[in-house]
């Protein structure tokens, strides 16, 4: 009866178009979850957007473990929206499922990985590591797949590993990262960004 009330009271609504939803558990409508662009352009292994072939000129000289990188979307509409609300709620699952949809809607034959390193921030940040965005996402990630949740350790040593930011603003810090991972040894490294704001 209290959830009752509590919907007649505060209705739940669409986070982008604050419109109906089917149910108080949707944090978006339908007609908002078709809106959501998977950006399909770009290089294949660093995501930046170029006009001709697979591959940016930058990425063809780089050593093969910094190379793969998968950028899911622009900082635009409503995924935009619902990575400011998780940013607010610290509550991952909502991003995390979207994150999964967002690898099988590119068709993209990556391989399910041993375990979820989160992308974090530079050390002047690495305060908070634990509400870091990243960090939650990535924990969510882990938990959809059933995986374990591992900061750069020798734990990764000869284990395939998805690397996992929520907003990747700077190609730099991704390659400096999966430098410094690929000391541990792990046999193969997937960077994931949710939102490329380069």
């Amino acid at each position: 009866m209290l959830q009752s009330l509590l919907q007649f009271l505060y209705p739940a609504e669409c986070l982008h178009c604050e419109g109906a939803v089917q149910s108080s558990h949707h944090l978006l409508c339908r007609a908002c979850l078709s809106q959501i662009e998977w950006s399909q352009k770009g290089c294949i292994y660093c995501g930046v957007p170029i006009d001709t072939g697979k591959c940016c000129a930058l990425c063809l000289t780089r050593p093969l473990h910094l190379q793969f990188h998968i950028s899911l979307s622009l900082p635009l509409g409503p995924l935009f929206y619902l990575h400011q609300a998780f940013l607010r709620t610290e509550y991952p699952e909502t991003l995390a499922a979207l994150t999964i949809i967002g690898l099988d809607q590119r068709h993209l034959s990556i391989p399910i990985p041993d375990c979820v390193v989160p992308l974090l921030r530079p050390r002047h940040e690495q305060f908070f590591i634990k509400k870091q965005g990243g960090t939650l996402l990535a924990k969510g990630v882990a938990k959809l797949l059933d995986l374990p949740t591992l900061f750069p350790c020798k734990r990764v040593q000869g284990k395939r590993v998805w690397l996992i930011t929520d907003w990747l603003e700077e190609r730099g810090i991704l390659h400096a990262k999966k430098k410094e991972l690929k000391q541990f040894f792990p046999k193969d490294i997937y960077s994931i960004a949710l939102i490329d704001a380069r």
